[in-house]
Formats: structure tokens, sequence, C-alpha cells
């Protein structure tokens, strides 16, 4: 693995220099991953039927009586197990699908938000996360989860009372690292990231059980998946997991291998200045994204972090953008009013609208989505980019009226 850094030697909780023993515990959790998947899945379809009867049910008793309690219960209870199947399904899921590229700063960003959110007193964090890392190949969103989930893990081994560190660097894998490290990783460049707890991590006993006994947790009531949620997640991803003493015995380090992302950014520029693109926006894990791809490109990129601070850079003297992309998805605020203000400062603004969510279903606007274009999820960096493209040197059509 190449770094300029230097790289400690800790305890390693599973044998990252024994390749044959990875392999049979990379066998031995995919053979686990095949009969939770089908299981699952039955179950949830089991769980469908009572959830959907359930809540039919709730609508025709009256509030006051135990009936309507009781299944209140039940409605609950299923809704834990369906959670609880959602998890077993990340372990098992192994197709990625289209990925939009992900910015760990802003990511993590995010989740210190979440933690100090919560206002533990108790739980200290420190990041030490470079600002200039490569996009990384996975969704945001899986990658999110799966740092939740060793937070979690985490909070519970010290209830409550711990100092998390996050790390993060750009290595080079080699063929031989990538046979020591769970999942699926490749040899190239990718991002190491870091999770450290000063707990009082496990013991040497139940190292050796980690990852070799399928589901299990050194916790009373614990289920093992947490773990097993972010090995599948990594491995969904072409990525990998290794975990470590953090030193002197205590605490565990938890390293996630995740591949950097190959935007093959064509070059936009066109004429001698580069061209101005607004981004307005309320979602930074997938627009910091575009601005790093935009950037690339040869683009000047202004990124507000409000819609109403980017109309203000938008009418702002002497400024003129070739092109402002809108998120379609924009919670407090319409997408399709946004543009009809940046249309009314000026009637021949280039627009592009992303539509960033996959369950989002707004009102159709006929009007300006039959002047300007719209690209949908998922969004792939080669789609943006030729819509991008194609919004800064096309003529457009006078307004209709």
């Amino acid at each position: 693995m190449k770094s300029n850094e230097q790289v400690s030697k800790p305890v390693l909780l599973q044998p990252a220099d024994a390749g044959a023993e990875t392999a049979a515990m990379e066998q031995r959790l995919e053979q686990a991953a095949a009969i939770t998947g089908r299981l699952a899945h039955d179950f949830g379809n089991y769980l469908t039927g009572i959830l959907g009867f359930t809540e039919l049910s709730i609508s025709h008793a009256s509030a006051d009586t135990p009936q309507f309690r009781y299944l209140q219960e039940v409605l609950q209870s299923a809704q834990q197990g369906a959670a609880w199947i959602h998890r077993l399904q990340l372990f098992c899921r192994r197709n990625a699908g289209p990925t939009w590229p992900t910015c760990l700063p802003t990511l993590l960003s995010a989740e210190e938000a979440r933690i100090r959110a919560a206002q533990a007193p108790n739980v200290n964090v420190e990041f030490n996360v470079p600002g200039d890392l490569p996009l990384l190949e996975i969704d945001a969103g899986a990658l999110q989860l799966a740092i939740q989930e060793i937070v979690s893990n985490a909070l519970e081994a010290t209830k409550g009372r711990v100092a998390i560190n996050f790390a993060a660097r750009s290595v080079e894998l080699t063929p031989a690292e990538c046979h020591e490290i769970l999942g699926a990783a490749r040899s190239g460049p990718c991002v190491e990231l870091s999770i450290t707890d000063d707990g009082p991590g496990i013991s040497a006993q139940d190292r050796g059980k980690i990852f070799r006994e399928v589901f299990f947790s050194t916790k009373p009531r614990g289920r093992g998946v947490g773990l097993l949620v972010v090995y599948g997640i990594l491995r969904r991803f072409h990525g990998g997991l290794r975990l470590e003493t953090a030193g002197q015995q205590r605490g565990v380090s938890a390293r996630l291998y995740v591949p950097v992302a190959t935007t093959d950014a064509p070059t936009l520029v066109t004429g001698p200045k580069p061209p101005n693109v607004l981004l307005a926006h309320t979602n930074p894990l997938v627009f910091d994204s575009l601005r790093i791809i935009l950037e690339a490109t040869g683009c000047k990129v202004t990124a507000p972090d409000s819609p109403q601070t980017a109309l203000s850079a938008f009418t702002t003297p002497r400024t003129s953008f070739a092109l402002v992309v809108i998120d379609a998805t924009m919670p407090q605020v319409s997408a399709f009013d946004f543009a009809r203000r940046i249309l009314d400062h000026d009637s021949e603004a280039n627009i592009l609208f992303l539509h960033t969510q996959p369950s989002y279903h707004g009102a159709a606007e006929e009007e300006l989505l039959s002047r300007f274009d719209m690209v949908r999820w998922p969004l792939q960096t080669s789609t943006v980019l030729q819509a991008v493209q194609k919004a800064m040197t096309r003529t457009q059509e006078p307004a209709r009226k």
C-alpha cells in the first residue's frame, strides 16, 4: 500500500497477513449471505401483508378501544421487523447499480452534525480528513449507513463514553493487499477511511470469532448484524473492510477501503474564459460532487449554501452565468418557481434541472420542461456532463406566451 504516511502495526482482529484464511472467511460470509438473502426475502413478503392489513384494520378501529392499542402494538412490532429485514438485505445485496460519486468530506460533515445533534456529553469526535480527497465510487447513502453502523457499535460497546477519531487518506492498493481485506477490494487508487474509538476493545478470545462465526456479537442482546451490514455495503461497491485494535490493546479501528471514482470528465471550456456555472440546491451530498466534477472540466462553479443565496448571486450586477443547475427536488423551495425568478431577471438564461432523489414525485411543469432538460435519477456522471454540455451550447427558443 503506497502512501506518504507512516503506517503503524496494530494487532489485527482478522488475519490480514493470511490470504488463505481471509478467503475462507469470505466463503463463509458469502454462504451466509445467500441463505440470509432468501430468508429475508420470504419474511419480507410476510411482513408486507402484516403491515398492510394492520394499517387497514387501524383505520377502522376507534382510538379509545383496546383493539386500537393492540393493533398499534402489532404495527410497531411489524415495523421493527421490517427495519431488521432491511439491515439483513444490506448484508446480502450485491448489485450496486448506477452510482453517483461521493464527496467524503461532505458526507463526514453531515455525520459530524448528526452525532453532535444527539447531544451526548460523553462522546468526543475528532476529524482528520483532508479536503482534497478524490471522489469515491460508492453511493453516499450506503456509505453513510456503513459509517453509522460502526459509530453505533462504538457507542454501544462503551455505553456512550467514547472518543471517536475519523481519519482518511488516499492509498494505492496492491493485488496482494486486496486478498487480505474482507470484501471485494480491487487493486488501484482508493481512499482508506479509519474510524477509531478508545473503548475497551475486544478480548483475545473474541477476536478469533469475529467474521469466523457469522452473526457473532460481544453484546448480551446483540445480533452481530452491524459489521455484516458494513461488509455487505463495501463488498457491493468493490470496497473492503479491515479491523484492528486501536493501540495498547484498547479500542478498535475499522478501516474502510473505497475505490476512487473515475469520472473521465471532458473539457467543457470552448472559449478563452472558463464558463461560470451556478448551482442551486439544498443537497450537498450530490452537488458538492457535481461542483468537483465541473471544476475538473474547466468550469468556474458557484455553489451557494441556499437557493436564496444562489438567486442573489445570479442577480448580482456584472455577473453572468453560462448555466444554472437547479435541484428539482428541493424540499422547501419550488425548483420551477426558482427557475421562473431566474428567467424574470434574464429571459435568455440557460437552465438544467437535476432530479436527485429516487422517491420524489413533483408536479409536471410542461412549459419549463419543454424548454429545458431534466436529468432524472439515478444520476450518472456521463449523462449529467452530456446534459451540461448540451445546455451550454444550445440556442434557446423564445419563451412561450
